[in-house]
């Protein structure tokens, strides 16, 4: 299709033709970007919600993780001098 290989399978040479003209569109739409569409801050508040709540939820996600390992570490502690303990 492209030249490169002549005895792609159909499902194959769609696939390839499809990224291309992805890319093309992609590469279209750089080409054309102006000094302006960079200035511009209208979806920057979208983005920055989303990047503060994955960082929120990563730092929970850590420390939920640092404390759970934490814990069970203590609670082991405990069950071992709990059973070194003998009743009269």
């Amino acid at each position: 299709m492209f030249g490169l290989i002549d005895h792609q399978p159909p499902e194959v040479e769609k696939q390839m033709h499809k990224l291309f003209e992805q890319v093309n569109v992609i590469l279209g739409r750089v080409m054309t970007l102006s000094l302006d569409d960079l200035k511009r801050e209208g979806g920057q508040g979208a983005t920055e919600y989303g990047l503060v709540i994955g960082f929120v939820v990563l730092v929970i996600a850590l420390t939920v993780g640092g404390l759970g390992t934490a814990i069970g570490s203590f609670l082991g502690r405990v069950s071992t001098k709990l059973n070194g303990i003998t009743l009269p």
